[in-house]
Formats: C-alpha cells, sequence, structure tokens
C-alpha cells in the first residue's frame, strides 16, 4: 500500500476512533466519579461498589454479544450499500435487547441478594453492596438498550453521536451523585443509594435520547416504526448465529473474573478496596484499546461488506499501531505516579500503599491489552465471533485462575516474602498474572489472525 493510502487508512481509523476514545472516557469518568465521591464517603461504601460492580459488569460483557452482532450485521450491509438491511438488521437488535433487558432486570431483583452473599457475609459491607446491584440492576433494560442503539450507531459508521449523549449524561450524574451521596443543598444524604439512585437516571435519560435519535432524518441508518413489522426470521437467525459464539467467550471470562473476584473478597476490606480502585483506573488505558478495537471491527466489516481485503488488513494494521502507542503512554503514567492516582480516590493510607504496586502492573500490561483487544476486533467484525472464545478460555481458565489461587488460597505467594523486590501484600501477586494472561491472549489472537480465516467468513 502507498504512502498516501497508509495516511488515509490512517486518517480514517482516527475518524471512527477518537469519538469512541471520548465516549469511553466519559463512561469510564462516570464510574470513576462514582468510585471517587464513594471513596471520600466511606471505605465499606467503596469496597461494596467493588463487588457490586463486577457483577453488572459481568451482566454486561455477557450481553455484548447482542451489540457486536448488531455493529458486525450494520457495517456488512452499510458496506454493501443495502440500507434497507442495515434497518431491518437494527430493529431485530432492539427487539432482542427489549427481551433480554427485562428478563435480567425481573431476575437481577430476585438473586440481586444471595449473589452478593456469594461473596461475602459481612453484614454492612453486605447490605451496601446489595442496596446498589438491586438498585443498578433494575434499569438494566434501558442500560442494555443503550448499548445496542450506539453499536448500530458505530456500525453505520456514526461514532460522534453517542460521544454527545454519554457526555451530557457525565453532568447529570455528577450532579445528582453530589446532591445524594453526601446530602448537599437539602437533599438526603442516601451515600451508596445515591450513587445508584444517579446511575439508575442517567442510564434511563441516555437510552430515551439514543433511541429517539435512531428514528430522525439525522440518524446514518434512520429506523420507522413499519420496520418493526417488517423485520423477519431471517434477521433474528442471523442475529444469533453471529452472537451466541461473541456471548460464550465473555461468558467464559467473566465467570473466570468473578472467580478471580472471589478470591480478592478472600484478603480482606482494604484489599477489595484497592482492587476496585485499580480495577477502575486501569479502564482508563483501557479506553483506546477498546475503541480502536471498535473501530477496527467497523472497517473491517465494511471493507468485506465491499469486498475491499486490502483495506480491512490496514485498518487493522493502523488501529493496532495506534493502540500500542495510546496504552503504552498510559501505562507509563501508571508506573510514574501509581500513588498519585490512589490518593485521587481514597484517603487510605493502607489502600494507597497497596493499590500502587498493583497499579505499576496494570502499566506494564498495557501494550499486550491493545494488542490483544485491537485483533479481537478485527476477527468479530469478520464475523468471526469463535476464535476469541478459544484464547479468551486459554488466558483465564489456563493461565490466571490456576495462578490466582495457589497465590492466593494454597498461600504461595510466601515463597517470595524473603526478596526485598516484592511486597508482603498477596493482593500484588494476584494483579502480577494478569500481564501473563495477557500476553499469552495476544499471542494467540496474533496467529489466528495470521492464518486468514476470519477473510473467508460470509455473513
Amino acid at each position: 500500500m502507498m504512502n498516501f493510502e497508509v495516511a488515509d487508512m490512517r486518517r480514517t481509523v482516527f475518524k471512527l476512533a477518537w469519538p469512541i476514545i471520548i465516549h469511553q472516557l466519559l463512561m469510564i469518568i462516570m464510574l470513576l466519579v462514582d468510585t471517587l465521591m464513594l471513596g471520600h464517603y466511606s471505605t465499606t461504601s467503596l469496597a461494596a461498589t467493588g463487588i457490586a460492580m463486577p457483577i453488572i459488569f459481568f451482566l454486561r460483557m455477557v450481553l455484548l454479544a447482542i451489540p457486536i452482532a448488531a455493529t458486525v450485521m450494520v457495517s456488512r450491509a452499510v458496506g454493501e450499500k443495502d440500507i434497507d438491511k442495515a434497518r431491518l438488521s437494527a430493529v431485530a437488535a432492539l427487539i432482542i435487547g427489549v427481551v433480554f433487558g427485562v428478563i435480567v432486570s425481573i431476575f437481577g431483583q430476585i438473586f440481586a441478594a444471595d449473589t452478593i452473599r456469594f461473596f461475602t457475609e459481612k453484614p454492612e459491607l453486605s447490605s451496601e453492596a446489595t442496596i446498589y446491584l438491586k438498585l443498578v440492576i433494575s434499569v438494566f433494560i434501558f442500560n442494555y438498550l443503550f448499548m445496542i442503539a450506539t453499536s448500530i450507531c458505530r456500525g453505520a459508521g456514526d461514532t460522534k453521536t453517542p460521544m454527545f449523549i454519554v457526555l451530557g449524561g457525565n453532568f447529570i450524574n455528577i450532579i445528582i451523585n453530589y446532591l445524594l451521596i453526601y446530602g448537599t443543598f437539602g437533599f438526603p444524604e442516601w451515600g451508596i443509594k445515591g450513587a445508584a439512585v444517579s446511575t439508575m437516571i442517567c442510564s434511563f435519560l441516555q437510552c430515551l435520547v439514543v433511541v429517539i435519535f435512531l428514528f430522525t432524518k439525522y440518524s446514518f441508518i434512520p429506523l420507522k416504526l413499519k420496520s418493526f413489522l417488517m423485520v423477519k426470521a431471517e434477521q433474528f437467525r442471523t442475529l444469533f448465529r453471529i452472537s451466541l459464539p461473541a456471548m460464550i467467550e465473555p461468558l467464559i471470562v467473566q465467570i473466570g473474573m468473578i472467580l478471580f473476584l472471589k478470591m480478592v473478597v478472600r484478603l480482606g476490606e482494604t484489599s477489595i478496596a484497592a482492587h476496585n480502585v485499580v480495577f477502575r483506573i486501569e479502564a482508563i488505558a483501557f479506553m483506546p484499546g477498546v475503541a480502536l478495537s471498535i473501530a477496527t471491527a467497523t472497517i473491517v466489516g465494511q471493507s468485506l461488506g465491499a469486498r475491499k481485503l486490502d483495506s480491512a488488513m490496514a485498518g487493522c494494521r493502523e488501529s493496532n499501531r495506534l493502540a500500542l502507542l495510546i496504552m503504552s503512554m498510559v501505562g507509563f503514567i501508571f508506573v510514574l505516579i501509581p500513588s498519585l492516582l490512589l490518593g485521587l480516590f481514597t484517603p487510605d493510607i493502607n489502600v494507597i500503599k497497596i493499590g500502587a504496586a498493583c497499579l505499576v502492573i496494570a502499566g506494564l500490561e498495557q501494550p499486550f491489552i491493545g494488542y490483544a483487544i485491537v485483533h479481537r476486533g478485527a476477527l468479530q467484525g469478520a464475523g468471526d465471533t469463535v476464535s476469541p472464545i478459544f484464547v479468551s478460555a486459554i488466558g483465564v481458565w489456563f493461565i490466571r485462575l490456576p495462578l490466582v489461587y495457589w497465590l492466593t488460597v494454597m498461600n504461595g505467594y510466601t515463597m517470595f516474602q524473603n526478596y526485598a523486590l516484592f511486597p508482603n501484600d498477596p493482593l500484588f501477586y494476584v494483579w502480577l498474572t494478569t500481564p501473563i494472561d495477557w500476553f499469552v491472549r495476544a499471542a494467540l489472537f496474533r496467529v489466528i489472525y495470521q492464518r486468514g480465516r476470519w477473510k473467508k467468513i460470509k455473513i
């Protein structure tokens, strides 16, 4: 590919990715605001969200398969210049979203308390985590429809609209959090309940705005009410054919991460709080990688739909270069000033001390994460949602979990205590397993991508 073509593809990747990066940043800021405000309110509340949020994240990641399938189907149809096909694919995804969202919202209320008790039976911690989980999961349907609607926009090439909607949601979240967590300006002091109510309001408003937008003339593929009557079984079959493998991958990963959290909870409230803060901060570094992964999926899907294989490969290559550059820079900041970053979220000296060492590890693994998730996005954009299942299963179940079990449950970390370079806290060793996991995943994704089976997949 000639230099001007490389530059053109780089501009295309950047044009798609930068609004997604801002979008992801705003989503992370929303979580960080909750973490920051609750961290200065109560260590117990901070630890409670550290238990409840991974459960919600588990549900979102498992059901992310439908948004992924929506992006793949819409981007392929747009590449084929078949707007009616794109519209019907979008409608099918929204219908499935309503069904799944209602189911999760209902069953979440029923099993919330039992789920929290799986992790901890400490009365105060369990009570606060249950309150937060019940409230947030009650509006999961709105959160889920927002995820699907934004995926439809991105599949069509519109990455800016979701960004502006989340920007508005952030302002609302900050204001309501401030009012209801601390009880300012005459509002009730609800603590963790206030943070949950703020999340509920923002989820509803963001969903309402983006769904309305999809029906306007400003949408890249304007939806019509009659489209809901025209959708056929074919759209649902294709949606499930793509999404079911994509659902298995995060299911395997997130069950592993739930067990991972279970082992962290054994380490005590301070370790839970430190883990929670480091996890939230690391989410910032994930942001550009996830954004470039989504941009890559869109480019690959549209390029293959238009039968331009060279453009698909060039898009992956340029996304990968940007991901490595940006995520390495963010990782360097984590390594350089970990205690300062931790101090922004909690005044607890013990939490900062434990978390700082873990954040250094998080910084070192960023290039591997970027490399892995961009290649995963390329495969998913092509319709290969099967390969990521095996890669993720190997990374989590054969690398991370066995190492964490040995280090924590079997106290394997004690063998390192005689070395001055290694701290005594077991949470450090839990985090030490993560770069090993991501290195293996990056290597496997590279092998699968190079073999090229994804180039021949039909949607």
